[in-house]
């Protein structure tokens, strides 16, 4: 089936191709290090995260960007 595949799409011409990629975004990250005044010592709780997540979806051509869409994901993992 792979071989068949590549043979179907061998014939297509890559001006008319467009890929999509999809990615997560995580917007509320904690840094886990630190810095203070010389001497002196962070106190802080451990990072913990709280953000929002965002899924990032983009299609491209050859030549442009053809379409970027965001979702925010309103649910916990």
């Amino acid at each position: 089936m792979r071989s068949e595949y590549w043979q179907k799409v061998k014939q297509v011409d890559p001006e008319n191709l467009v890929f999509i990629d999809e990615t997560g975004v995580l917007l509320g990250l904690t840094r886990s290090r630190a810095r203070s005044d010389r001497g002196t010592r962070v106190y802080d709780f451990k990072p913990f995260y709280r953000g929002a997540k965002v899924t990032v979806i983009g299609a491209i051509s050859l030549n442009q960007v053809v379409a970027v869409m965001t979702i925010k994901r309103f649910y916990e993992f």
